[in-house]
This record gives structure tokens, sequence and C-alpha cells, in this order.
């Protein structure tokens, strides 16, 4: 189902696949009609000429500079950029000089377009590649804004007879970055001219928009969404797919071979279910199942798109492959593998459980279906897979340790930890297994036997710099002059891989820093950083976006209208913030308390919240879905907090009646947390600007905490999110009990007894001593929380001054001082 006729002839000539074409079904941002009164048309000028993100594909160039010239050719009119995932900041970062166009405002991302739409004046599509359709033209035509657009891709369709289309000069066809023909910028301005200075023309214009605008109102489009869903529904699902029937009969019979060869290796391995000895030692069973799909062309075709990773065209292929040859174990496992690479985890682990249920036999399918239950945290689920893969295969020693991490991932470290010693009695392990077998016993607080299995680790793989990082992450001074000198020399070595580079590098700089070396400590994280940061492609002005938009999608208003919905139960605590701000001491000091359970970081409250936009994993961010906020019912929000609930279960080990959930970016849902749990206390731990930056830079999280690897990017993003609980705070007073790190060390019972007013919970002495307390503690400040809170860390950062320009410069770039009000420390 595609948006426009243009769209269909493309994926038909590109990739043979027919569409249907519907519409894009539009919400009028407000009555278009009122833009005929005689009042709109005359003040017309005060609105803006506007376009709505400006990046080089939509023309973000040429937009400029038509601004450029409209300042010259009519100075009076007011021009508007909104922008998307290109705004100034992006343009400023080409090398463009944007400091000439005074009359152009710039609009930071918002989902409130009604009001873009009622102070815009003219709509300005210049885009230069294959748009689909443009959605914006169809608001804008409803809204009674005349358009003017490049004619590419769906726009025609889009527009109608609704506005003004202008041809795409040569040079912008291939270059979005040429710059435009001055020719062409002239003649959009003119054009624009004349549309703000004849009433006549401009009234005509907005008579035509509105008039083509009637065939995207919900009501023109409501019937037609249900006659194309409901036709397709009716359509059998081969009749669109195969109309060769020489095509349909030979991948009938060749899923009839498939199937008997399959089903003849599962009878097989029944039959020695009970025949241990020779367990695990031949080849994979079924080696000529594999082959024989491996020879089908569509499997080849989707291989190749994973390889490049064109995870959208392996999906199509395979999904229109299977629903001829429905038991391909080989389709079903890559089309689970493209599903988790596009972030749908449910969904890559029901069709693994597929390939696992039509072949149980096949072991690598089930070591993929234990990965996939690892990632949705189902560790109930992945130590059931893992215990029936030691049954088939019980010599096999990987599978033995992938089932001792298991345990721990389960909480069960005690068994973990005896699990890997038995292991070791049998083989020597790999450099994996004793890292882990370390991190099992640093989690319950057995530093001592933790630092020699990471020693043992580092002996059996030097050049592992996972191995040096673990053992950096105990935050003891354990390092020797020896091992700074086999780092070094680590270093040197061309092949080593940028991933053990950068762990040498931030284990390197502990090292330095742990002899008070602090310049050679400061080179070498900013070695380690400078390479992870070349490894992603994290952009901190999407979390920019966000925050402007959640500030618009949750206010007063909102929160007002959803009094008293959603679950009422008062079980989670959310501990938010930073990394490295003090949620890990903020979550000891909790779970010391007789009614509240220590659990660790928990991913489900993102994965519930990633469908409204937000962080959905590392350097991805999606916009917020405001209208589907709005229009959640009762029975969602409730059902929304029950699902987390039911999520977290699992995590629950004891009957304590409360739980800390102490995931920091979970900041970014503090609105859906008050919209589907209510009464779940929110606790915002804070440090001060630049300490928690040096906090973020010399750390190495791995995957996921992408801010922290450039110094800008880290203040950026602290001042996004100190801005938007600032914004909470406003909305929702009381609501949110914000804690700053230094006033906690300062006054440390102060602070906690403060803390339990929140959660309204008695004061108990033994959260005083909360570092007597036992519990596993999974986090890099495991050690730190084990004993009583030491000022030190405070100002760490004044060590390294010297060299954190950039991060105080971002800071002090806010507003000529350390920080904006929405970077400040919090008071009490």
């Amino acid at each position: 189902v595609m948006p426009s006729q243009a769209l269909a002839e493309h994926y038909k000539s590109e990739m043979g696949i027919e569409g249907a074409v519907l519409r894009d079904l539009v919400e009028p941002a407000f009555d278009g009609q009122r833009n005929l009164s005689p009042q709109r048309i005359a003040e017309r000028r005060r609105r803006h000429v506007t376009m709505i993100n400006p990046d080089p594909a939509k023309g973000g160039l040429f937009f400029l500079n038509v601004v450029s010239h409209l300042q010259t050719l009519a100075p009076s009119l007011k021009c508007r950029a909104v922008e998307g995932r290109w705004g100034r900041s992006q343009w400023e970062g080409r090398g463009v000089d944007l400091s000439g166009l005074k009359t152009l405002d710039w609009q930071s991302p918002t989902q409130n377009m009604a009001r873009i739409f009622d102070e815009a004046s003219l709509l300005l599509v210049p885009s230069l590649w294959f748009e689909a359709s443009a959605r914006v033209i169809a608001e804008a035509q409803l809204a009674g804004v005349p358009v003017l657009a490049m004619r590419s891709g769906g726009i025609p369709e889009q527009m109608g007879d609704g506005g003004f289309l202008f041809d795409i000069p040569d040079p912008l066809r291939t270059n979005w970055m040429a710059k435009p023909p001055i020719e062409t910028v002239s003649h959009w301005a003119k054009f624009v001219k004349v549309l703000m200075e004849d009433d006549a023309i401009y009234r005509r214009a907005v008579q035509l928009a509105l008039r083509a605008g009637q065939a995207h109102a919900p009501q023109a489009r409501a019937r037609s969404v249900v006659e194309m869903f409901d036709a397709i529904a009716r359509r059998p699902a081969l009749a669109s797919l195969v109309n060769d029937p020489v095509l349909f009969d030979a991948l009938s019979a060749f899923r009839a071979k498939l199937n008997t060869a399959r089903e003849a290796v599962n009878t097989e391995l029944d039959s020695r279910l009970g025949d241990t000895e020779h367990a695990g030692t031949a080849r994979d069973p079924y080696a000529e199942v594999l082959r024989l799909s491996m020879a089908q062309p569509a499997i080849r075709d989707a291989l190749e798109a994973a390889r490049t990773e064109d995870h959208t065209r392996a999906r199509l292929i395979l999904e229109q492959y299977l629903r001829l040859v429905p038991e391909d174990i080989v389709a079903l496992g890559l089309l689970a593998d493209a599903a988790a690479k596009q972030h749908q985890e449910a969904e890559a682990r029901q069709l693994m459980e597929r390939v696992v249920g039509l072949a149980p036999g096949f072991i690598a399918g089930h070591h993929q279906l234990v990965r996939y239950m690892q990632h949705a945290r189902d560790a109930r689920g992945a130590l059931e897979q893992a215990a029936k893969l030691l049954n088939r295969v019980p010599k096999q020693s990987r599978y033995r340790s992938l089932y001792a991490s298991l345990l721990a991932s389960a909480h069960r470290f005690d068994e973990s930890i005896a699990e890997y010693e038995a292991l070791f009695e049998i083989v020597d392990g790999t450099a994996h297994d004793w890292m882990q077998y370390a991190l099992a016993l640093k989690t319950v607080g057995q530093q001592d036997k933790a630092v020699i299995a990471y020693r043992t680790a580092i002996r059996t793989a030097p050049d592992n710099g996972a191995c040096w990082q673990g053992l950096s992450n105990m935050k003891l001074s354990v390092f020797t002059e020896e091992d700074i000198a086999e780092m070094q020399a680590q270093l040197k070595n061309e092949g080593l891989s940028k991933e053990d580079r950068q762990n040498i590098h931030f284990t390197l700089g502990k090292a330095f820093e742990d002899r008070k070396k602090y310049e050679a400590s400061f080179n070498n994280y900013a070695q380690a950083n400078l390479i992870r940061r070349t490894q992603t492609s994290f952009d901190v002005s999407r979390i920019e976006s966000y925050v402007a938009q959640a500030k618009e999608v949750y206010t007063s208003e909102l929160f007002e209208a959803r009094r008293g919905q959603g679950n009422q139960a008062e079980d989670p605590v959310f501990v938010v913030g930073l990394h490295r701000a003090g949620s890990t001491l903020t979550e000891q000091i909790l779970s010391s308390h007789s009614r509240i359970e220590g659990t660790r970081e928990l991913h489900d409250l993102m994965r519930i919240g990633r469908d409204f936009g937000g962080d959905i994993g590392g350097e991805h961010t999606r916009p917020i879905s405001g209208n589907l906020l709005w229009d959640l019912s009762e029975e969602e929000l409730f059902g929304l907090g029950q699902s987390y609930l039911d999520a977290t279960r699992i995590e629950r080990l004891t009957e304590r009646p409360l739980f800390v959930d102490k995931m920091p970016v979970n900041w970014m849902y503090a609105g859906l947390i008050h919209l589907i749990l209510p009464n779940a206390k929110i606790i915002d731990i804070r440090r001060k600007p630049m300490a928690a930056g040096f906090a973020l830079f010399k750390m190495n999280f791995g995957r996921g905490v992408e801010h922290a690897y450039d110094q800008k990017d880290i203040a950026r993003y602290f001042c996004a999110y100190a801005d938007f609980m600032s914004h909470m705070a406003s909305v929702l007073p009381g609501r949110i009990h914000h804690i700053q790190y230094e006033n906690l060390v300062a006054d440390t019972e102060s602070e906690i007894r403060r803390l339990f007013a929140y959660c309204r919970l008695p004061f108990e002495e033994s959260c005083l001593r909360y570092w007597e307390t036992e519990r596993s503690v999974q986090t890099p400040s495991s050690e730190q929380v084990r004993k009583p809170i030491f000022r030190s860390a405070v100002e760490q950062w004044r060590n390294y001054e010297a060299f954190l320009g950039p991060l105080r410069d971002a800071f002090a770039g806010r507003n000529g001082e350390l920080s904006s009000p929405a970077c400040e420390p919090l008071e009490a």
C-alpha cells in the first residue's frame, strides 16, 4: 500500500512489486476556509513564508537561497524554517553562513503543526529527491495555505491543482548541495513576491489549495481506507505473489522436498536422543536441508540484501518467499535477523521459536533463540532453551558456558559461579568465560577472586581489550608498571581491532589517573572516546528535538485531562538522570529499606516508551508521537502500566512491596510514567555540569550511551535532559523528587530523610549504612556503593580542568556563564 502512483510505479520498476495506492490520511490543523476572510488576506505579510525540515534532500539549500533573494527583493517579508531532522546547527556545521539571513526565523521541532500553519502565508516544498508523497502539502491545503513545490516523485499527485509546481534545476538533480542556479532562485522569489503583494492572486491561490485539499480530508479518505484493507484481507495471500503457474508448481515441489528432508532428520534425531556418546560431534544433521534452502534464488537475494544492510529489501524478499515455503528454516532465521536489526525483537524471537519448533535438533537455531531471549530480558526462557541445548549436546563446553552466563542474567549468581568453577575443572576456559566469571564474582562482592579471574582472562588473551577494561571497572588501583607496559605494547599492534584499542585506551586512562599522571590519563581517555565516536552516527540534535517536542506534548492540559487514569499501583520507584550521576548509590540507599527491593537497569519501560518516541537504543531517537499519546483511552493507559508491571515481575525476587528501576534514560519517559503509573515514584539524581560531564567522558559504556564520547555532545545532552526535567517540574509540581549529588555527599542524612519522606516511607537507620546491605550490584559503581560515601569524586574533574575546554565552552555557550538555567544544579 503506497501513498502515490509515482511510488507504486517506482516499486514496480525497481523490485517488481505491485502496489495499491492509498493517499495520505491527514488530520486538518483547522478549518482552512478562514484564510479566505478579508482580515487573513490583508495580514498575510505578517505571517511566514515557510519550509518544514530544511534538509539537503528536501531542498534546504535552495530554500536558504530563496530567503536570501527575498531579503533583497521584498525585505519586509518574513520567512521561517521549521527544524526536523535538519536545522540551523546542521547547516552551520556544513559551513553555511546564516548570519546574513535576518528575515529568517528558525523554529525548533514541534508537534504543534496547527500553530505552524496558522502562522504561515505560504508553504515552500523545494524537494529534490524522489518524494513518495509530501504530507505537509496535504496539511497546508486543508489549512488554506498556498504551496510552491518542485515537480518531484509523488508531489504533483499530492498537489493536484492546488498549488504551483516548478521543475528541478539540472545541477540539483544529482547534487543536493550544488549551488542553485540564480535564475531559478530568482523565479521562485519573484513568484512569492507577487503572491504576497497581489490580493486577488493570493485569494485565488487559497481557493485552489482548499479545493485540492478536500481530497485529503479524513471524511473523504475514511471509506477508501476501509475498502483498500478489506480488499487486501479478502484476497488470497498467494494471488499477488505468483502469477506464473510453472513457478508456483516448482516452488510447491521444492517445499515438499524440503519438508521431507527436514522431517527425516527430526525422526532420526528423536531416535538417538538417549545416545550421548556421539552427541554434538558429527556435522550438522540439517546440512542437506540447509543446502537445499541456500540454493534458492530468493535466499541468495535476501543474503545479498542483508550483506549490504538493506534489511527492508531482505524482508520484502523473505516475506514473499515464506508465503510459498513457510517451513524454510533458513528463510525464517534470516527474517528473524532482519527483524532484530530493525529493533523488532519480539518478532525476531517468534520467528526463531518457529525455527526451533520445526527443527528441534537445529543447534544454531536454539543458540540464536537464546540470544533473542537474552535481549528480551527473558532469563527464564533463555535458561530453559539453554538446558535443552545441553540435553542435546552435553559435551559442548560452550553451551555449558552459555548456561552459566544465563544463570547470572537470572540473578542466580552463586549458581553461576559454581557452574563456571565446574567448567574450569574440565576445560581451560576462554577469556570470555573468565570475564563472565569475574563479573559474577564482582557483582556479589568477591573482589579479590574477581581480580584473579580478570588476571586469568588477560593472560589468556592479552590483546583482548575487554579483559583489561573489566579489571579497570573494578575501580581499584590494581595496575602495575608491567601492566601499563603490556597495554602500550598491545597498542603498537597494527592488527588490533578498534574495539580492543579503545578498551585499552580507557584502561590506560584509569591506570595513569591512579598515578596522578593526569595529562597522560586524559590523552588516553581522549583517544578512546575518539575511536568510539567515529563508530556511531549519534546526532545530539535529535535528543534536543525530542525534548522540544515533548515539552509541547507533556502539558498541564494533558495531565489534567488524564487525572485519575492509568494503573494506580505504587510498586515502581524510578531513578533517572545521567549515567555516573549517582543512580546506583541512590538505588543502594533505597534498597536498604525493608520495603524496597533493588533490581537493576531495566529495559521494560524503554520498550513501552519507544512506541511513543524517544530513545530506541543508543544512537537512535524517534520524534515523540503526541497524537498517539493524546488518543490513548483510559483502558489503554491502565494496560500499559500493567504491561510494565507484568514484564518486571520476573526481576522481583522478594516480597517487598516496592522495587527500584534505575534505568537512567527513563528521564525521557517521565511524562509517560505519570500517565500510565501515576503513583510510581520518580527520583531525578543530578551532579553539577562539569563533574557530570567528565564522569561520562572517562567511562567506557560500550554501546547505548552514545552521547558520552564527545565533550560537546555531553554538554548538549545534559542541557536537553535538564531542560526537560525542569519542564516536568513546572507542569507536575512536586511529582518528581530531585536530588543534587553534591548535597547528598555533603549532608547525607538530611538528603536520605528527605528521600524517604517523598517515598512516604518511615525512615530506617539501616539506610544510613547502605554499604552493609547484601545484594548484587551490576553496574560499574558496584564497588563504590559497598563503602561509605566518599567526597573525593565530587571535584575530581578539576584535575583535568585544563583539558576540558570544549565541555566548559559548550556549557558556557548557552548564556555566557558556566551553565544555562536548565543546566544548573538543583537546589533542595
